[in-house]
Protein backbone atom coordinates (compact mmCIF):
# COMPACT_ATOMS: atom_id res chain seq x y z
CA UNK A 1 0.00 0.00 0.00
CA UNK A 2 1.12 3.43 -0.93
CA UNK A 3 1.07 6.28 2.05
CA UNK A 4 -0.75 9.44 0.93
CA UNK A 5 2.18 11.61 0.73
CA UNK A 6 3.85 9.32 -1.33
CA UNK A 7 0.93 8.81 -3.83
CA UNK A 8 0.23 12.64 -3.89
CA UNK A 9 4.18 12.84 -4.77
CA UNK A 10 3.52 10.41 -7.34
CA UNK A 11 0.75 11.97 -8.60
CA UNK A 12 2.52 14.82 -9.62
CA UNK A 13 5.67 13.62 -10.35
CA UNK A 14 3.29 11.82 -12.97
CA UNK A 15 0.86 14.64 -14.18
CA UNK A 16 -1.86 12.56 -12.52
CA UNK A 17 -5.07 14.53 -12.30
CA UNK A 18 -6.67 12.19 -9.84
CA UNK A 19 -5.26 9.71 -7.12
CA UNK A 20 -8.01 7.14 -7.61
CA UNK A 21 -7.19 6.86 -11.10
CA UNK A 22 -3.71 5.85 -12.99
CA UNK A 23 -4.16 7.36 -16.80
CA UNK A 24 -2.27 11.01 -17.19
CA UNK A 25 -5.17 13.40 -17.41
CA UNK A 26 -6.00 15.09 -20.68
CA UNK A 27 -4.94 18.56 -21.43
CA UNK A 28 -8.72 19.68 -21.48
CA UNK A 29 -9.32 18.20 -18.22
CA UNK A 30 -6.45 20.13 -15.77
CA UNK A 31 -7.14 23.80 -14.76
CA UNK A 32 -5.01 26.38 -15.30
CA UNK A 33 -4.09 29.11 -12.98
CA UNK A 34 -3.00 32.60 -14.47
CA UNK A 35 -0.40 34.21 -11.84
CA UNK A 36 0.74 37.74 -11.65
CA UNK A 37 2.77 39.63 -9.35
CA UNK A 38 2.19 43.36 -9.99
CA UNK A 39 3.95 46.52 -8.44
CA UNK A 40 1.74 49.69 -9.33
CA UNK A 41 3.90 52.74 -10.48
CA UNK A 42 1.27 54.91 -12.27
CA UNK A 43 -2.03 54.50 -10.76
CA UNK A 44 -3.94 56.47 -13.73
CA UNK A 45 -2.81 54.67 -16.24
CA UNK A 46 -3.37 51.15 -14.71
CA UNK A 47 -7.32 52.73 -14.43
CA UNK A 48 -8.55 51.18 -17.82
CA UNK A 49 -7.40 47.95 -17.01
CA UNK A 50 -8.23 47.62 -13.66
CA UNK A 51 -11.39 48.53 -14.60
CA UNK A 52 -11.89 46.41 -17.73
CA UNK A 53 -10.29 43.40 -17.16
CA UNK A 54 -12.74 41.95 -14.63
CA UNK A 55 -15.24 41.56 -18.00
CA UNK A 56 -12.79 39.86 -20.03
CA UNK A 57 -12.11 37.09 -17.20
CA UNK A 58 -15.61 36.57 -17.12
CA UNK A 59 -16.07 36.09 -20.60
CA UNK A 60 -13.23 34.18 -21.41
CA UNK A 61 -14.29 31.32 -18.60
CA UNK A 62 -11.43 32.71 -15.48
CA UNK A 63 -12.72 33.31 -12.08
CA UNK A 64 -10.47 35.15 -9.35
CA UNK A 65 -9.36 33.13 -7.11
CA UNK A 66 -7.07 36.08 -5.24
CA UNK A 67 -6.92 39.70 -6.34
CA UNK A 68 -4.71 41.56 -4.22
CA UNK A 69 -5.28 41.54 -0.61
CA UNK A 70 -2.54 41.84 2.11
CA UNK A 71 0.45 39.11 1.76
CA UNK A 72 2.76 37.84 4.59
CA UNK A 73 6.60 36.96 3.03
CA UNK A 74 7.95 33.88 5.31
CA UNK A 75 11.19 33.53 2.88
CA UNK A 76 12.72 36.14 0.72
CA UNK A 77 11.72 39.75 -0.28
CA UNK A 78 8.14 40.09 0.45
CA UNK A 79 5.33 39.78 -3.31
CA UNK A 80 3.80 42.76 -4.37
CA UNK A 81 0.21 42.66 -5.31
CA UNK A 82 -0.70 38.92 -6.11
CA UNK A 83 -3.29 38.25 -9.01
CA UNK A 84 -4.51 34.46 -9.49
CA UNK A 85 -7.18 33.37 -11.91
CA UNK A 86 -8.49 29.85 -12.21
CA UNK A 87 -9.28 28.87 -16.26
CA UNK A 88 -10.91 25.32 -16.92
CA UNK A 89 -7.78 24.54 -18.98
CA UNK A 90 -4.43 25.97 -20.40
CA UNK A 91 -6.36 26.33 -24.22
CA UNK A 92 -9.19 28.53 -22.11
CA UNK A 93 -6.56 30.28 -20.45
CA UNK A 94 -4.49 31.42 -23.21
CA UNK A 95 -7.79 32.07 -25.45
CA UNK A 96 -8.71 35.05 -23.09
CA UNK A 97 -4.89 36.16 -22.89
CA UNK A 98 -4.95 36.66 -26.56
CA UNK A 99 -8.52 37.72 -26.97
CA UNK A 100 -9.06 41.05 -28.82
CA UNK A 101 -11.06 42.05 -25.46
CA UNK A 102 -8.14 41.72 -23.37
CA UNK A 103 -4.74 42.01 -25.84
CA UNK A 104 -6.46 46.06 -25.69
CA UNK A 105 -6.27 46.51 -22.09
CA UNK A 106 -2.82 44.45 -21.37
CA UNK A 107 -0.62 47.86 -22.59
CA UNK A 108 -2.32 49.90 -19.71
CA UNK A 109 -0.62 47.16 -17.59
CA UNK A 110 2.33 47.05 -18.75
CA UNK A 111 2.53 50.95 -18.87
CA UNK A 112 1.43 51.40 -15.42
CA UNK A 113 3.65 49.28 -13.63
CA UNK A 114 6.34 45.95 -13.27
CA UNK A 115 4.57 42.50 -13.84
CA UNK A 116 5.43 38.87 -13.34
CA UNK A 117 3.34 36.31 -14.97
CA UNK A 118 2.58 33.14 -16.21
CA UNK A 119 0.41 30.36 -16.76
CA UNK A 120 0.85 27.07 -14.83
CA UNK A 121 -1.26 23.90 -14.56
CA UNK A 122 -2.60 22.24 -11.64
CA UNK A 123 -3.46 18.73 -11.16
CA UNK A 124 -4.96 18.38 -8.18
CA UNK A 125 -8.25 20.30 -6.67
CA UNK A 126 -7.52 18.56 -3.07
CA UNK A 127 -5.37 16.89 -1.25
CA UNK A 128 -5.44 12.86 -0.85
CA UNK A 129 -6.73 11.36 2.42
Amino acid sequence: MIRPFTRYALALSLGVASLAGSAPAAAADVPAYYMAEFDLKDAKTFEPYHQGTPKTVEQYGGIYLVRGGQTTSLEGQPPKRIIIMRFANMAAAQRWYNSPEYSALRPHRQRSGDTRNFFVEGFLDKLPD
